[in-house]
């Protein structure tokens, strides 16, 4: 089932997207869910060092501007930090 999720795109060394494969194989998950799990994790230890980030600092209007831009691939997507 294809996920609704937003998508990250990163450019990285075909070696390492082997390891990673390799990495998420043994721990018995998909690319995408390892990468999930790493991203969350590092998150986590920001937040634990630095503080909750939170996620509301956009209102209704600038988030409907945010995806319209990332549709249309205008960066920096509504970026005010």
């Amino acid at each position: 089932m294809a996920s609704t999720l937003p998508v990250i795109k990163a450019n990285t060394k075909p070696e390492n997207i082997t390891k990673m494969k390799f990495i998420a194989k043994q721990n018995k998950r998909s690319l995408a869910k390892e990468l999930e799990f790493i991203i969350e994790k590092h998150i986590a230890e920001w937040e634990k060092e630095h503080g909750e980030i939170t996620v509301d600092w956009m209102n209704k209007k600038e988030i409907i501007e945010d995806w319209k831009d990332r549709i249309q691939k205008k960066p920096p997507y509504g970026d005010k930090q």
